[in-house]
């Protein structure tokens, strides 16, 4: 008897760890920092720091959406750049018009499409518009501060074969400094690296379900690159490009080892700091 009472327990308590892993990998958003070394950045942004969102796969705002509205707030970044995928089944258009409105207040937010947008894109551009978020495809928006000026390069979905980066950037010249918006990271493969200081991207989510030794469940692979580019920051060609987790979840609405990610970016002049930890080449 006492040792069927001790398994009902055991039972108990690994259903509580095991709801306690999915709320937090799944629910908790985690913040991650990353310095990126660019005399033109660092002048750009000096000690304020941008934030990189992306993958929403956005239903409504529950308790993950509030957290991620809150940390954000809370960090004041100078400008918020969203990388696509804010679409999947069921959404709540409205909710998502008060999500966007809700970032926009912090600061100026710039955002690109993904796939899983490509049949609400008409929706999405009303909402941007309404809300006063900057919608790129393949277009580049000019950012002025003071003497300093960056250019924000969005792609349309490099997924679905709909970028065109050079489209994008005719007119800029090589000294135009620039960050490049993508859906997936991929796009560092395809292009030159003349003035590009950064990339953004984000679809593969980390992997989304990522088992220890077995590695991930949900790789997103994009098939005409030569590797995937998992999470976090890769040197490709020379260009820093940061392949980004997301917040939401996709197929399956579970994460382990993949935590929902608000990247949060600062930056240094050239050679003002040793190689950034992490750096994958």
């Amino acid at each position: 008897m006492r040792t069927k009472t001790t398994l009902y327990i055991l039972v108990i308590m690994l259903f509580i760890l095991l709801g306690i892993v999915y709320a937090v990998e799944t629910y908790i958003p985690q913040v991650s920092v990353t310095t990126i070394e660019s005399e033109a950045l660092a002048g750009f942004f000096d000690s304020s720091t941008m934030v990189q969102l992306s993958d929403w796969h956005f239903i409504g705002i529950g308790w993950r959406e509030r957290q991620v509205l809150e940390t954000v707030e809370a960090i004041h970044p100078a400008l918020i750049l969203m990388t696509g995928d804010y679409i999947d089944y069921g959404i709540d258009f409205d909710q998502l018009r008060e999500c966007f409105r809700r970032l926009r207040r912090i600061a100026p937010v710039i955002a690109i499409l993904g796939n899983n947008d490509d049949f609400c894109r008409d929706s999405l551009r009303r909402i941007c518009a309404e809300t006063g978020i900057e919608l790129l495809r393949n277009q580049t928006a000019r950012l002025v501060h003071g003497a300093d000026t960056v250019y924000i390069v969005g792609t349309g979905d490099n997924t679905r074969w709909r970028d065109n980066y050079y489209l994008a950037v005719k007119g800029l010249t090589p000294d135009n400094r620039r960050i490049v918006l993508a859906h997936a990271p991929a796009i560092a493969e395809m292009i030159d690296s003349s003035g590009v200081e950064l990339i953004l991207s984000g679809h593969i989510h980390g992997g989304q379900i990522v088992f220890p030794i077995v590695g991930a469940l949900y790789s997103n692979r994009t098939p005409y690159v030569s590797r995937v580019y998992w999470e976090g920051l890769y040197s490709v060609h020379g260009m820093p490009v940061y392949s980004n987790r997301g917040i939401g979840t996709s197929d399956l609405p579970i994460r382990f080892l993949s935590r929902p990610e608000i990247a949060v970016f600062s930056f240094v002049p050239t050679e003002s700091m040793e190689r950034p930890a992490g750096i994958k080449e």
